[in-house]
């Protein structure tokens, strides 16, 4: 049996009392041996609070790996959601718009928004945001952050022009560092803690993201730091991309105006008439409810239905008076000429169809129109609403061979002409915004 020390010492304590007197030896011995029980004692009590302690833990930590896992889940999303944008959106609002609602489905704020620098990079401007009231809406809009100003103190702008994050959990904080009017406008939005970062791309700074939480109490840490400024690299990216397609996109419609204006300046007295043919297509796409991209592609067609006329002969195409059998069927010889010409630019995306769209403005709804004599629904949507915007223009517009026509003869004529030649639906939408757009009278043209 194993008898411990502090046991045979007692013992022997015990028979020193019965002889009058304790040896120094035995009495060093007896605290030694206190103070061991006395340590050992203490350690199973630190022993059972690490015990207690694991036990607490083992039963919360489900929830704090539930709580990790759906962050992290929510995170991978919110990169991946971002990549699709900078994929899919050439717009510039449209990656504003879709990063902000991400943003909101994705990130456990309650507010954020998106500043960016002016064309002249004087202002730093609201662009989108979400989680905000309307009257802090107002307010955003309405504050511009001057960029220019070196004794600038705002934590929006030394954010942008330092190229550098800030994480604050109390405004509170930093008050003595902010300039009066800064102070003003958090205290406004009712901010106390909030995250800012610089957007950026290739060292120049484009904006700033911000986020913050009002209702809720959670405490910003370092991790909402740096996934914050994950998410502003790629924005960006994403509005630098959208960017670079936007100017692409001005020089490519630049180029289609100088084309397209070329064939109307052959005659001064057509000048002006894919322009206006455009306007009236345009207006009606809106008329039928067409979604942005079909509007586009059908502008682009009606800007260039005539451009198959660049290869017919001028004693043709001004000649006054009627013209001979053959020299209409080289006047009609242009709808199959624009749409082989136009398929030589190679259009692509919302463009694609953009040749036949406009090589066949002048098919007819019973089937007896050209190139192709196709009928009805077969006829290309884009088609229909640009042979009806031209057929009226060409009513309207003086030509060669007569004056222009007043509008409500024009308009008798489009509601003879619907049915047979032009779209009922198209004709039918298209007289109340004539007449509410140009007004009518007995004696009024386009021009008057």
């Amino acid at each position: 049996m194993h008898i411990s020390i502090p046991v045979l010492v007692l013992g022997n304590l015990l028979v020193y009392l019965q002889n009058g007197s304790i040896p120094d030896t035995v009495i060093s011995l007896l605290l030694s041996s206190i103070l061991a029980l006395f340590l050992k004692t203490l350690s199973l009590k630190e022993e059972k609070k690490e015990i207690e302690a694991l036990f607490r833990n083992i039963y919360r930590s489900p929830e704090k790996w539930i709580e990790q896992i759906e962050m992290n889940y929510n995170n991978s999303l919110l990169n991946y959601e971002i990549g699709q944008i900078i994929n899919n959106h050439t717009n510039i609002n449209d990656v504003l718009d879709s990063v902000v609602q991400v943003s909101e489905k994705r990130l456990n704020y309650d507010r954020g928004a998106l500043f960016l620098a002016d064309k002249e990079g004087i202002f730093l401007e609201f662009k989108a945001g979400f989680g905000y009231f309307e009257r802090d809406k107002i307010l955003l809009r309405k504050t511009r952050f001057h960029l220019k100003r070196p004794d600038s103190r705002g934590i929006f702008v030394v954010s942008f022009r330092e190229k550098r994050p800030f994480l604050i959990n109390d405004i509170n904080n930093i008050e003595q560092d902010l300039s009066k009017r800064s102070l003003e406008f958090a205290k406004q939005l009712g901010s106390q803690s909030f995250i800012c970062c610089p957007i950026m791309y290739e060292n120049k700074s484009l904006g700033i993201i911000v986020a913050d939480n009002i209702r809720s109490k959670r405490k910003l840490h370092q991790s909402d730091l740096s996934l914050y400024m994950g998410i502003a690299s790629a924005i960006g990216m994403a509005l630098k991309t959208a960017e670079l397609f936007e100017d692409k996109e001005k020089q490519f419609q630049s180029t289609l105006r100088i084309l397209a204006s070329s064939i109307d300046a052959r005659d001064p007295l057509t000048a002006g008439h894919s322009e206006k043919v455009t306007e009236y297509a345009v207006a009606i796409c809106g008329l039928l409810d067409l979604d942005s991209d079909t509007t586009e592609m059908i502008r682009l067609a009606a800007l260039f239905h005539d451009y198959g006329k660049i290869a017919i002969p001028d004693t043709i195409l001004k000649k006054e008076g009627p013209l001979s059998s053959d020299e209409y069927l080289s006047i009609q010889s242009h709808a199959v000429k624009t749409r082989e010409i136009l398929e030589e630019i190679s259009f692509e995306g919302i463009y694609r169809d953009v040749p036949i769209i406009a090589g066949s403005h002048h098919e007819k709804m019973d089937g007896s129109g050209y190139p192709g004599r196709l009928k009805g629904k077969d006829i290309p949507l884009g088609s229909r609403i640009i042979a009806v915007a031209d057929y009226f223009e060409a009513l309207t517009a003086k030509r060669h061979y007569r004056d222009p026509m007043i509008v409500d003869e024009a308009i008798a004529e489009l509601r003879k002409a619907s049915g047979n030649h032009l779209d009922k639906e198209i004709v039918d939408v298209f007289i109340p915004y004539i007449q509410t757009t140009l007004g009518s009278g007995s004696e009024k043209t386009v021009s008057a």
